[in-house]
Formats: structure tokens, C-alpha cells, sequence
């Protein structure tokens, strides 16, 4: 544990009273126990009306603007709305003006399970935020199972129920909220992980698992246990929030996926090899998902390693294409078996900031940039380039779709657990939920095409301006897109929506990896060039490549 915590932790062991209450908000959500009272069945972990706009019988968590939550929803505009214009509504080309991904259904099926956890790869954790402390997975291996009484004797439990004393179907640091040894160490007025690190650090690798004392993830930047962030630029907190928060203090995509916080550098920038060490850690203590929004200074094998031990082992790493607006490599993203995100958004919030040059004279103000009336903009300060896979709705360039399409990722794995669980599909020959190209061909299959070059008619034959169906775009600038996969948006835009329901109906499609030649190997100018690769199809009937 840090030393720089250590004369905290002397001022603070004697306030033994400021163990916060528990927070208003709902985790697992939605709350209850469903049918049969199993409150570890987390197959019931779902809601039953995400109709949007919300009708009398939604249950949707509180906060949610299914109109205005773009990064969640599946509402279009309509007439009488501001934002509504005909020429994007009415157009194919443009879904129909569908905002986002469709997560407020996808919640429908799942809204994530506490055994899927993601793992985010960053800055470190502020531990002093709300909307995460109950969120963040810890290692029963090291923890003494909670106490609940005045005196306390230290015991070890072995399954969840022994350490979920408070009855709610998970655990977390809302488990030690009575426990008379456990108080707020870091003096952040609230009870949080840390102060688990800080109570029970005992130098001791009691799960021998070569990690002493991770109690809450790891610091792999300076090779301790407690992952906290020392700068106040909070990239990997936002990147946490936006994946795994508890919804009803903070919109998220994954309500009841745990996360765990890895560090790896300060702020976004990191050592490919400290990256490396991580996913080794993460794929070794059964994460779900790999959750980076880097740029590395080097590569080096030990990384390529890394990311195959990852995909060999069922483990999503979805990775940022990073914020340069531009199409050159980004580190670990353009490792192979990986999963590239970038980000589209919408036109009033794309390219330049409006009101730039307001101030200087006339002749001297630029030209100003048409920006569609559209949900489908390439984020201007968003990468794009030849690995690109998926584009998901955001805001804040690659670092957003990232962190949403980690959440949606969650929803996905737990998707998986709960087929499995209720017996659609059968896990695969390993016993894993989804394999990691599974998952990959989920987000491909899932994706609406995104499409500008090519003027579409949906529905045929009926369509045009006398059906109400536009047939062309407005007059602007766009990035260029073509039918089906472009080194701009991908695939397209990830619907969760889809994705869940094609894993709750047990479609998941083939497997296909290209081995060889690796992505930005040197080939010859002229001959011919080996390609070598892997296709199955495990839970398919048949594939076609």
C-alpha cells in the first residue's frame, strides 16, 4: 500500500462513526428479489418497459431522458419535437434519425450481472466518487469476511454468500458499512474501497495469487496495491462511470456489471508493457471485459502476447482508436485480437466550436461548416483508419465509445451468462460464456450500416418525397462512408439492443480470425503473400467465408 496514505490513516483510524449511510440509489437495479426470491438468480436483473418515451408502465431508471440521452436510447425525433427535421427522420440513410444504441431495450433482457466484471485499464480510480464506490469488485481472497457486530474476529469465507452480510446478491464495501474495524481512512466522507486497503493490507498474498494484498485491483504503474489516481484529470474514473456506474446516481450502460480498477498510467498515456502486465492480471482473475482508452508510448511483443493470451481465453478487449483525427496507429489498439472503437455524434455537436472567430472582424472570420442535422457525425477528433471494427454514439472522441461500448460489452457477456444459465445455449468447450471473436462477430453483426455514398430506399418501392421517404441529404460535409465496412465508421453504428437479443435467442454467429499476415507487417511490393487464419463455427450451423 502507498506510504502517502499511510499519515491519513493515523489522523483518520480513531473515527469510527463516519462509516457513510447508504447512499440514495438502487444497486443491483432494479432492486427486489424476483420470482422465487433468489437473490443470487441475477437472470432476473432486468426491467420490463424500456419504451421510450416512457409510457405508464416504465420502469426505467430514475434520471433517464430516453429524448435527450443519446448515448442510451433508441427515440427518433418526432414531429413537434426541436430537434426534429423530416430530412433526416425520414431518410434510411440516416436510421431514420435514431439517436443511439437502443440500451433502454437491451435493459429489457439484462441490465448486467455483478459476476461480469470489466476491468478499466487507465489513470487509476478517485475513490471519493458515489456513483462507483459500490461498484467496484473485490477480492474475497484477500478480505476477512464483514462483521456486523461490536466485536469482531477475523474469518475467512470462501463463498459470496458468506461475505454478502447485508443480503443484497453482491459484494461490496456497502458490506462493511457496520463493520466497527472499517471507517473512512482516506477522510473523503465516504465509505470506499480504499478504506479497505487501508484497514486490511496485512503484507500478506493470501490468495497466493502473486499480487500481495489486491484487494481492490492493482497499481501496475507503481507496482502497489492501491489503484488510486493521482492526478485530478479523472480519465480513468470517467472512463469507469461511463461503463459501469450505478445508474440511478450516474446514467451508465451497464447498471450491475462490476468493474475493476486497474492502473496502468498517469492519465491516459502508459507504458504498452505496464498495460501488458495488467491483462494478464485481469484475464487470470476472471474479467469479462478489458475496458482501454490509451495511447502508449512503445510496443512490444510482450503486449501482442498479452492481447492473444486475452482473446484466447474469451476476454473482449475493447480498445479506443484514440483522438487525433487522424489515421495513423494507436497503441494497444492496433495490436491484433483486439476490438477498435471510434466515435460518431450528433451534427450540432461535431467539427468545430460553434462561434469561433465571433470576436475578430469580418474579413478574417472563417468559413462557416455546414453540420448535418444528424446523430450519425464522425466525431471530429476521433481516429479512424484500416482496423477500424465499430463506431459507437459519444461525445468526448474515442475515449467515450469506449467506455459505452465496454458497458455495452457487459450487457452483452451477461446476456451470454443468463442464455446459458437458462439453458438456450450451452457455454462453449472451455466452459466460457462467449469466446472473445464471438463477441467481436456480435458487435459486427449488431452494427447499422453507415452508409452516405450510397442513396438508399427503405422501404421499396415506396419511397421518395411523395411517401414522405427523402431520398438524398442534406447539403453538408461528411467524412466518406461506403455499403458495408469503411475505414471511417466500421461496421457501422453498434446497436445493443440487437446484440442482446441475437445472444438471448442463442444466435451467435461463426468465429473468423485472420492469423497472418499481422496487422502492419512489412509485405513485399510484388508476389504473392501467404494469408492464413481460423474459421468456425461452434454455436452456428454453418458459415460462409
Amino acid at each position: 500500500m502507498r506510504r502517502r496514505r499511510a499519515v491519513v490513516g493515523l489522523f483518520v483510524a480513531l473515527l469510527v462513526g463516519l462509516t457513510a449511510a447508504p447512499a440514495l440509489g438502487t444497486f443491483p437495479f432494479p432492486g427486489g428479489t424476483g420470482t422465487g426470491g433468489n437473490i443470487y438468480d441475477y437472470t432476473r436483473l432486468h426491467i420490463n418497459n424500456g419504451s421510450c418515451p416512457p409510457g405508464p408502465g416504465s420502469d426505467l431508471p430514475k434520471g433517464f431522458d430516453c429524448k435527450s440521452s443519446f448515448k442510451l436510447t433508441d427515440y427518433a425525433p418526432q414531429p413537434g419535437d426541436q430537434d426534429y427535421d423530416p430530412t433526416v427522420e425520414n431518410n434510411p440513410q440516416e436510421l431514420f434519425g435514431v439517436k443511439g444504441p437502443g440500451t433502454n431495450h437491451a435493459w429489457e433482457l439484462t441490465t448486467g450481472r455483478p459476476d461480469t466484471v470489466i476491468t478499466v485499464m487507465d489513470s487509476g480510480i478517485e475513490w471519493r466518487t458515489p456513483e462507483l464506490a459500490n461498484k467496484v469488485h473485490l477480492n474475497m481472497g484477500e478480505l476477512p469476511v464483514p462483521c456486523v457486530s461490536a466485536t469482531c474476529t477475523t474469518t475467512r469465507g470462501s463463498t459470496l454468500q458468506d461475505y454478502d452480510v447485508n443480503g443484497d446478491g453482491v459484494f461490496n464495501v456497502e458490506d462493511y458499512a457496520r463493520d466497527p474495524r472499517v471507517t473512512d481512512r482516506n477522510a473523503n466522507g465516504i465509505l470506499d474501497p480504499e478504506d479497505l486497503i487501508m484497514r486490511f493490507s496485512d503484507g500478506k498474498d493470501d490468495d497466493h495469487n502473486g499480487y500481495v494484498d489486491d484487494i481492490a485491483g492493482w497499481d501496475f504503474y507503481q507496482a502497489d496495491n492501491d489503484p488510486a489516481d493521482d492526478v485530478t484529470y479523472g480519465h480513468g474514473t470517467g472512463e469507469a462511470r461511463d461503463s459501469s456506474a450505478e445508474i440511478e446516481k450516474q446514467l451508465t450502460q451497464c447498471p450491475n456489471c462490476m468493474f475493476e480498477p486497474l492502473r496502468v498510467g498517469d492519465s491516459f498515456i502508459a507504458d504498452i508493457n505496464h498495460w501488458a502486465q495488467a491483462v494478464f492480471y485481469a484475464v487470470d482473475n476472471g474479467a469479462s471485459v478489458i475496458q482501454e482508452a490509451l495511447g502508449t508510448i512503445d510496443h512490444t511483443a510482450f503486449a501482442q502476447a498479452a492481447a492473444d493470451y486475452a482473446y484466447n481465453h474469451g476476454v473482449l478487449i475493447v480498445a479506443s482508436e484514440a483522438d487525433e483525427s487522424a489515421g495513423h496507429h494507436n497503441w494497444p489498439a492496433a495490436l491484433n485480437h483486439t476490438m477498435v472503437v471510434n466515435s460518431v455524434t450528433s451534427g450540432a455537436t461535431a467539427g468545430d466550436i460553434p462561434g469561433l472567430g465571433s470576436a475578430l472582424p469580418d474579413q478574417l472570420k472563417p468559413t462557416p461548416i455546414q453540420r448535418p442535422a444528424t446523430y450519425l457525425a464522425f466525431n471530429g477528433c476521433t481516429n479512424f483508419g484500416g482496423y477500424t471494427w465499430v463506431s459507437i454514439e459519444s461525445a468526448s472522441c474515442s475515449s467515450d465509445a469506449t467506455g459505452q461500448s465496454s458497458g455495452m460489452a457487459g450487457l452483452l457477456y451477461s446476456a451470454a451468462r443468463n442464455a446459458v444459465q437458462k439453458g438456450v445455449m450451452a457455454p462453449d468447450a472451455s466452459g466460457r460464456p462467449l469466446s472473445a471473436e464471438e463477441a467481436k462477430q456480435l458487435f459486427r453483426l449488431s452494427a447499422d450500416d453507415i452508409d452516405f455514398s450510397t442513396p438508399r430506399c427503405d422501404p421499396a418501392p415506396k419511397c421518395g418525397p411523395a411517401n414522405n421517404f427523402a431520398t438524398t441529404l442534406p447539403d453538408s460535409q461528411r467524412f466518406v462512408t461506403a455499403a458495408g465496412w469503411d475505414q471511417i465508421t466500421g461496421w457501422g453504428r453498434f446497436s445493443s439492443n440487437k446484440a442482446v437479443h441475437l445472444v438471448a435467442d442463442g444466435k451467435i454467429p461463426p468465429e473468423a480470425d485472420i492469423t497472418s499476415p499481422r496487422w502492419w507487417q512489412p509485405l513485399p511490393t510484388s508476389g504473392s503473400v501467404p494469408v492464413t487464419g481460423r474459421v468456425a463455427a461452434p454455436r452456428a450451423s454453418s458459415y460462409t467465408y
